[in-house]
């Protein structure tokens, strides 16, 4: 605009402003983020290492990049094939301090935002409905909800729907086969690599290195949308998909997942638990202990409706 300042109808239109949208976003993925912290410590008692259940944090990482390298590489490649897709350079972004400063900021952004949606739907959702309606069931619906979250955006229809639903079950599949923190990094680097390479993301553009123009069918390049919205991107995730779940050792992984998402405790909720069967198991020897021998009928029933220990017999060493 003139004056400096996005118009709403700059906004809207996802030219102007993208990386205002990805500032406002973030900031409120975070509020997002802390209610479910909300859920996760005072209704449901658990915690966030259970959500992440990972101890491969590294592997994870690389596994989350791989699965955007690989999908957002084919997508490229044959729009640029095609003849559909060409990139400009850019001119450098507004920040002052250049790239140095404005590409870390990205990757905060990114992270905060993607990771967010992560942990809400293939974290918290993904878990809580599967309880009750089956794993098949929770990816399915976490999957569409995930696509009505983005069905507001610039640009949105029906091929986008189906993408950001099909994307939706492929970072499903991929919490349920590796974890959540591998869907995190693949949400975060396929919104950044988008961005960054000039492409819109869910319909918004923001400052890039490139300038990337998508000339060709909309079915195939995704419009305003962008790649998101292209009939590739539904392509190679439903081939992701696939081969997630002809991955060999699917359906042990499957029961184990099915076993922790299920399951998964609070440790300090854990640790309440065994402390209070030690108390007891500590009042019932308690009271035991100082009962003259006998023929035990006399004995305080033992907790929980446990059997009662095995009574010691006499002392074999000579007394003096």
């Amino acid at each position: 605009a003139a004056s400096g300042y996005a118009t709403p109808e700059e906004l809207a239109s996802g030219d102007v402003g993208g990386d205002l949208m990805l500032a406002l976003t973030a900031l409120v993925s975070l509020g997002a983020l802390g209610v479910t912290a909300l859920f996760l410590r005072w209704g449901d008692r658990i915690a966030w290492s259970a959500l992440f259940a990972t101890r491969r944090w590294g592997r994870d990482t690389l596994v989350g990049l791989l699965v955007t390298i690989l999908q957002l590489g084919l997508v490229f490649l044959a729009m640029a094939a095609a003849g559909w897709l060409r990139w400009e350079s850019a001119s450098p972004p507004p920040p002052a301090g250049g790239w140095a400063l404005y590409l870390p900021l990205l990757v905060l952004g990114f992270l905060i935002q993607g990771g967010s949606e992560e942990v809400i739907t293939r974290g918290y959702l993904l878990r809580t409905l599967q309880q009750g309606a089956g794993l098949p069931a929770a990816l399915i619906v976490t999957a569409l909800l995930f696509a009505v979250a983005h069905g507001l955006n610039p640009g949105a229809g029906g091929l986008a729907f189906l993408n950001i639903a099909l994307i939706g079950l492929l970072y499903g599949l991929v919490v349920v086969r590796f974890s959540l923190w591998a869907a995190v990094i693949a949400h975060a680097s396929w919104n950044l690599l988008l961005g960054i390479l000039g492409a819109p993301v869910s319909g918004v553009r923001i400052g890039a290195l490139f300038e990337a123009q998508l000339q060709g069918p909309e079915i195939w390049t995704g419009g305003a949308f962008g790649p998101e919205a292209s009939l590739i991107t539904a392509i190679t995730s439903a081939l992701g998909c696939l081969l997630l779940l002809l991955w060999p050792g699917w359906r042990a992984c499957l029961r184990k997942r099915r076993t922790a998402l299920g399951m998964a405790r609070a440790p300090e909720a854990e640790e309440t638990r065994n402390s209070g069967d030690l108390r007891e198991t500590l009042s019932y020897n308690y009271a035991r202990t100082p009962s003259p021998p006998g023929d035990g009928a006399d004995d305080p029933p033992h907790p929980a409706g446990r059997s009662a220990p095995p009574a010691r017999g006499p002392d074999p060493r000579d007394s003096t």
